[in-house]
């Protein structure tokens, strides 16, 4: 048990466990949720846009990233829609990454209409 510690206490002195929120900054994505397995989306440095295959819905975000694992999203527009979809217009939405792997983070998101969490994988 107690070379277990050990080496818990020597893997985290070296940072072994730091989360690598870079490796998400941009790429193609789709969200392992199965409520969510129609989305998938894209991300630049400045913008992400969000798909769904199912019914063609469009949503288009400005991304501003806060800290290395901390981004805010705000929707710009919503194509394809055929709900009123304005006060999704301008909704901030604050995302916190709390764990990664080598190719999926799982992360919080926040906003006026509420918190959520998901896995996201990245597909390239």
């Amino acid at each position: 048990m107690k070379s277990v510690l050990y080496c818990i206490i020597i893997l985290s002195f070296f940072n072994v466990f730091e989360r690598r929120c870079s490796n998400f900054k941009s790429g193609s994505f789709k969200y392992k949720n199965t409520d969510y397995h129609e989305w998938t989306f894209i991300r630049n440095d400045t913008l992400q846009i969000e798909e769904n295959s199912a019914s063609g819905v469009i949503i288009y975000s400005k991304i501003e990233w806060l800290t290395d694992c901390k981004y805010k999203l705000i929707c710009t527009k919503v194509d394809n829609s055929t709900v009123d979809d304005s006060e999704f217009i301008g909704t901030e939405f604050i995302t916190t990454i709390y764990d990664t792997s080598n190719s999926s983070y799982k992360c919080r998101t926040s906003s006026t209409l509420g918190t959520m969490e998901f896995e996201i994988i990245k597909t390239k």
